[in-house]
Parts: structure tokens; C-alpha cells; sequence
């Protein structure tokens, strides 16, 4: 269904987006998507958002 379709491609977006803090990611995720945080999956977000951030950074540094 092009509806799914779209939620999914949103709900990875929202993950993998390097402009959103892991709080806001959180609250999508509960809100939009209505995905319980738990202490556990919070601590994978912010993990999962520090490494993102940092292969971010390695590719500037890679093009300078």
C-alpha cells in the first residue's frame, strides 16, 4: 500500500536524519509512530545518533 510505503520511508528518514537531535527522533518515534521508548531504546537512539554524526563529520573531513 503507497501509505505504508510512505510511513516507512518517513519513520527512516526521521531516524537517520543528522539535523534532529535524538529527543526530538524520541518523541517522533512516540508520537508519529506510536513506538513506546523504553530506557533501553532511548540509549540505542542516542548511540545510533552519535555514530551517524560522526560518519558525517569523517566524510567533511574526507572532502576538505
Amino acid at each position: 500500500m503507497p501509505w505504508e510505503r510512505e510511513r516507512f520511508r518517513h519513520r527512516f528518514n526521521v531516524l537517520l536524519s543528522t539535523e534532529t537531535g535524538t529527543e526530538d527522533k524520541c518523541q517522533i518515534l512516540e508520537e508519529d509512530f506510536h513506538i513506546r521508548m523504553t530506557q533501553a531504546l532511548e540509549s540505542e537512539m542516542s548511540l545510533m545518533c552519535n555514530l551517524s554524526k560522526g560518519v558525517e563529520e569523517k566524510g567533511i573531513e574526507k572532502r576538505q
